[in-house]
């Protein structure tokens, strides 16, 4: 279960840390973290006639990833721009919103937590305390106890989430098991998670369609980067680079 933060140390350095431009990393993925994964939620190709996906009829074909999508239009992805630039022109432009539906925001499909939860047992045992914070605007949020606020600032523009904690074991099954009864999970799982020990931190932000994984220097990130189940991009560069503030990764 979920337990209440009575502590804001544990999450005013993440309050601080993420105080940049919305839909940049420096919004995702605290300074502290030099190595910063980008996963990409996979598109939806959509189809003439519709059909169940995940209990719900859609017209969904199936799940395309990016760099696909972008070499159907002449161009390479690698990791930096958002949904609309996979498009170069008006007419492509056109054509990404006839041939395919966006992911759903805030949502990482189940394999990428899955692969995001193999990973993250490599660095802490499944009984270790992790936080979590759900955003507070969501319209169909997850009954929490009674607990702490953070609040992340940009300029003049607050974003709310409620604090709680629990074991890295208990929140990824529990995050699994709501793919089994909703298509879109925004609001019923955390948007961000971190251990308290910070060797790690996990983001899927409300307003992305992407999930955002910090880790500590000394960590290796090759097996999610060469992960075939998730679509994965090192962006550690530019976090070493100094533009996180620049990076478009809406």
């Amino acid at each position: 279960m979920y337990a209440p933060v009575y502590d804001s140390a544990v999450f005013a350095w993440v309050a601080k840390g993420c105080s940049g431009a919305p839909f940049t990393l420096g919004r995702y993925v605290p300074a502290i973290f030099p190595k910063c994964v980008r996963i990409c939620h996979p598109g939806r190709r959509r189809s003439l006639e519709p059909a169940q996906h995940r209990g719900v009829n859609s017209y969904y074909y199936g799940d395309v990833k990016w760099r696909s999508i972008a070499r159907e239009f002449g161009t390479e992805f690698s990791g930096i721009g958002s949904w609309g630039s996979l498009a170069q022109n008006e007419d492509d432009t056109v054509a990404l919103r006839q041939r395919y539906d966006p992911p759903f925001e805030g949502t990482a499909e189940p394999a990428i937590i899955e692969e995001v939860y193999r990973f993250v047992s490599n660095l802490t045992r499944p009984q270790d305390q992790c936080i979590c914070a759900f955003w507070q605007g969501s319209d169909g949020l997850l009954e929490l106890p009674e607990t702490l606020s953070m609040e992340i600032m940009y300029k003049d523009m607050p974003t709310d989430y409620w604090m709680v904690s629990s074991t890295v074991e208990y929140i990824f099954d529990s995050w699994i098991s709501e793919f089994q009864k909703r298509v879109e999970t925004s609001g019923f799982v955390p948007n961000m998670i971190w251990p308290l020990s910070r060797r790690w931190f996990f983001a899927v932000p409300f307003e992305t369609y992407s999930s955002f994984l910090g880790t500590q220097s000394d960590v290796s990130i090759s097996d999610l980067l060469s992960s075939t189940g998730v679509e994965a991009y090192d962006l550690s560069s530019v976090r070493k680079q100094g533009s996180i503030e620049t990076c478009p990764v809406g």
